[in-house]
This record gives structure tokens, C-alpha cells and sequence, in this order.
């Protein structure tokens, strides 16, 4: 299959590639398109909700409202709870 890109475009996916967002220009453009689907199944009310969250967290920063993260725990803590939750269905 071949896919027409606007070089713009073009040019701001490689420039992602070479930033190490994506490992490949492939890989970029499925990544993307699998969001997009995914998006569009979200309900208008799935997103008015997202939208209320993220108005929360704008809010909270602009009131110096925010905590030390580290994505690895945060991570490690959804795995846990996964298997935690797999367990007690399984």
C-alpha cells in the first residue's frame, strides 16, 4: 500500500524518529493511526471527561498543587494491581 504524506508532515515524523519517540517512520505512522481509532471511539462523554480532568490538573499546577512522579513506580504499581485484580477473577 502506498500512503501520500504532505511533507510537512513527513518532516515532523521523521523529526520524531530521530528523536527516539518512535523507532521507525512505520512504526509512527501505526502508532498514530491506532490512536486515532482509538480516539474516535471515545464517547462525547468519555471526553468531556478527560477534558474536566485535565482542567483539574492545569488548575492544581497553576496552584503549586503537584507532587514528585516517577513513571517506572507508577508503572510497577499498575502492574501490581493488574495482577492483583487477575487473581481475584482467575
Amino acid at each position: 500500500m502506498r500512503i501520500a504524506i504532505h511533507p510537512r508532515l513527513r518532516n515532523e515524523l521523521q523529526k520524531q524518529v530521530n528523536q527516539g519517540r518512535f523507532e521507525s517512520f512505520d512504526e509512527a505512522i501505526n502508532e498514530l493511526v491506532k490512536a486515532r481509532l482509538s480516539d474516535e471511539q471515545l464517547t462525547p462523554q468519555d471526553k468531556a471527561e478527560l477534558r474536566r480532568e485535565v482542567e483539574l490538573g492545569r488548575r492544581n499546577v497553576l496552584r503549586g498543587r503537584v507532587a514528585q512522579w516517577n513513571p517506572e513506580e507508577i508503572w510497577a504499581e499498575v502492574q501490581r494491581r493488574d495482577r492483583k485484580r487477575a487473581k481475584k477473577a482467575g
